[in-house]
């Protein structure tokens, strides 16, 4: 049985045909997912499927891309959202310096007072880097030095060993995406060999990143086989283990 770790269903990219998804989903033995809030309005939307859906979890955060909206009252408002059933994590947050939507330095700050608010909450924090290795590394090291705990997942990784290394010593997780099948994706291959088993975790980021052989679609949970098979190869395992081991591991981390 699958568990991705991180999906956006409350996306209106599915508003049309989320039921066919959901079926789709546990057809492919999909039993339980996270949708991933990236502002206070998906955050809530993503928290509300998940009363209608059992299958369904959720988290809530600030995407870097959203730091620059956010008002004074933001982390009070994740706060309560977090509070609600079935909010698993904190995030999805972090820094993203490829389209800088939003200015650096805003998106540092509200980056850590969101590691911050997932200590003070006890959650696992759901973070996302893209061309900003250093100074995300350079903040979850002070985090883990300064904060009573912190636990979390480099979402939809793609970094190199070095990188892949660095966050395996901080205690975080590692999130392989359908990035994993693309014929450029040689890298990452060798990194995936590497994770110990215990921080696996694999995703789809749907509705994005479909993988082989669905790219160019939208991209559903229930495509998930498709990146576990990818992976199990590469560790050289089955792929009911690969389920297994990815399913236990995303259980624990979130408290299930």
């Amino acid at each position: 049985m699958f568990f991705d770790s991180h999906c956006h269903l409350h996306n209106e990219k599915f508003d049309r045909s989320r039921h066919e998804v959901l079926l789709s989903m546990k057809k492919n033995r999909v039993t339980r997912a996270v949708t991933i809030g990236c502002d206070i309005d998906s955050s809530r939307r993503a928290q509300a499927l998940t009363q209608v859906h059992d299958e369904l979890y959720s988290s809530a955060g600030i995407h870097p891309h959203e730091a620059q909206h956010v008002d004074s009252h933001y982390l009070s408002e994740l706060a309560t959202i977090l509070a609600g059933p079935k909010v698993v994590a904190v995030g999805e947050c972090g820094l993203d310096y490829y389209y800088e939507h939003s200015d650096r330095e805003r998106q540092k700050r509200v980056f850590k007072e969101q590691l911050e608010l997932a200590s003070q909450v006890n959650m696992p924090v759901v973070i996302h880097v893209r061309d900003a290795w250093d100074d995300a590394l350079a903040i979850l090291k002070i985090a883990a030095k300064g904060i009573r705990n912190i636990s979390g997942i480099l979402h939809c990784f793609t970094g190199s060993q070095k990188e892949a290394d660095a966050c395996l010593d901080l205690g975080l997780h590692i999130s392989i995406p359908g990035i994993i099948t693309f014929k450029n994706a040689g890298e990452l291959r060798d990194v995936v060999r590497c994770i110990p088993d215990e921080r696996l975790l694999i995703e789809t980021d749907a509705p994005y990143l479909a993988p082989v052989p669905y790219r160019g679609k939208r991209n559903e949970p229930g495509f998930i086989h498709a990146t576990a098979e990818h992976v199990a190869q590469l560790r050289g395992v089955s792929l009911e283990e690969l389920a297994t081991l990815t399913d236990t591991n995303a259980k624990r981390l979130f408290n299930m």
